[in-house]
């Protein structure tokens, strides 16, 4: 197959479009618990870069896989918390871009001293319609599960093109990231 073909087809498909300048407008309601590296201004380093590990939740870490994620996906209410003696990790996963687009994320459970644990979930696949979530609902299945890892990546037949945050917009997230974390360190 020639790659005008290839790129006439496949790119329409995965191109994303920007970002939203707002909460709101992303469709991210305002009692909403919201994470994501590419809103949290404290989360790029002085290099401009993002930061791809987000621990602002209690008990679980968000790993995206690179910067293109980062910036178009975020999570949502997310929590750990323990039903019928076993952990599990609730939330959606929400699509910041008009483009529908698929993404793969995998859950893996450790001890409360950080101690790999064989009840790691499959990479799940699933395909966010644009500006849509989905939710997830994962259970640690060792009674000794205390802590989540997620991590989200796109799959490797999927190339998305994101354009980088607008300066203001980062400043807002440092903001909206700041006071959250002022609450959990009180």
């Amino acid at each position: 197959m020639n790659l005008k073909a290839i790129a006439t087809v496949a790119l329409p498909c995965f191109l994303l479009v920007a970002c939203a300048t707002n909460q709101n407008d992303m469709g991210i309601d305002p009692g909403e618990t919201y994470a994501n590296a590419a809103n949290t201004g404290s989360r790029q380093m002085a290099s401009g870069r993002l930061v791809l590990e987000d621990t602002s939740i209690p008990k679980l870490t968000i790993i995206y896989t690179n910067e293109d994620v980062a910036r178009a996906v975020g999570v949502i209410n997310a929590r750990v918390q323990q039903m019928g003696g076993l952990e599990r990790l609730t939330g959606s996963i929400k699509n910041l871009s008009t483009t529908q687009f698929p993404i793969e994320y995998q859950v893996t459970w450790t001890d409360a001293y950080d101690g790999a644990l064989n009840s790691s979930s499959p990479w799940i696949r699933v395909t966010l319609p644009g500006r849509g979530k989905k939710p997830f609902s994962i259970i640690g299945k060792d009674p000794h599960a205390a802590l989540a890892t997620m991590t989200i990546r796109v799959p490797t037949d999927v190339e998305i093109i994101v354009p980088g945050p607008d300066p203001e917009e980062a400043m807002q997230y440092q903001q909206i990231y700041n006071q959250r974390l002022g609450g959990y360190q009180e």
